[in-house]
């Protein structure tokens, strides 16, 4: 171990002391952080879930659902806009248990939230998906390596229709001309007359 990370060990922890000290979480322990960097943290077991605290270069104490969750389909702006909703405390440079238990009721609603609506987007999306396939149409689909639809299109009667599955439960459609029609009077007849092959 080298001497960079017997410091942010060692800072570890005393921060897990005095929580320890300060407190009730009992609950508490200090590992090596698996992202290959030779920084320790602090991880507090409270009811069913797991959350890290940090001490940042400001000495603020922030805590954070462990391990990080990906909230998949959910943009980062419509998660800043959630933090800002649900983080409404004041920065925690003091320990003290009143604080402490904000923090992670904090973190916790905001974490749930964030489950919520990205089961809601999941389904939003899924519905939609199943209604394409059920009305069927030969439609051409681009799928991710999970072999996800993330977006279609189909040509029919001189017409184009496509959709593209966006973050926040997005879906982006759009139907138009097919451009590979001639843009003329006959064209015109067979699209007005529904006749267009």
């Amino acid at each position: 171990m080298n001497d960079y990370e017997k410091e942010y060990k060692n800072k570890a922890e005393r921060l897990a002391n005095e929580i320890k000290t300060k407190t009730s979480f009992q609950d508490i322990k200090v590992i090596k952080g698996d992202n290959g960097l030779s920084d320790y943290r602090i991880i507090l077991r409270y009811s069913d879930m797991d959350l890290q605290i940090n001490n940042n270069w400001k000495d603020n104490i922030s805590l954070s659902i462990y391990p990080y969750k990906f909230y998949n389909g959910i943009s980062s702006y419509k998660q800043s806009e959630i933090r800002k909703e649900f983080f409404v405390s004041n920065n925690m440079k003091v320990i003290t248990e009143k604080k402490l238990l904000e923090k992670i009721v904090e973190e916790i609603q905001y974490h749930n939230k964030l489950v919520e609506l990205q089961n809601e987007y999941i389904k939003k999306q899924f519905d939609f998906i199943t209604k394409i396939k059920a009305s069927g149409l030969d439609f051409i689909y681009s799928k991710n390596e999970q072999k996800e639809i993330l977006s279609g299109y189909i040509v029919k009667n001189g017409l184009e229709y496509s959709f593209e599955l966006c973050q926040d439960g997005y879906i982006k459609q759009e139907t138009k001309v097919y451009y590979a029609i001639n843009n003329d009077f006959d064209a015109f007849i067979k699209l007005s007359d529904n006749k267009f092959n």
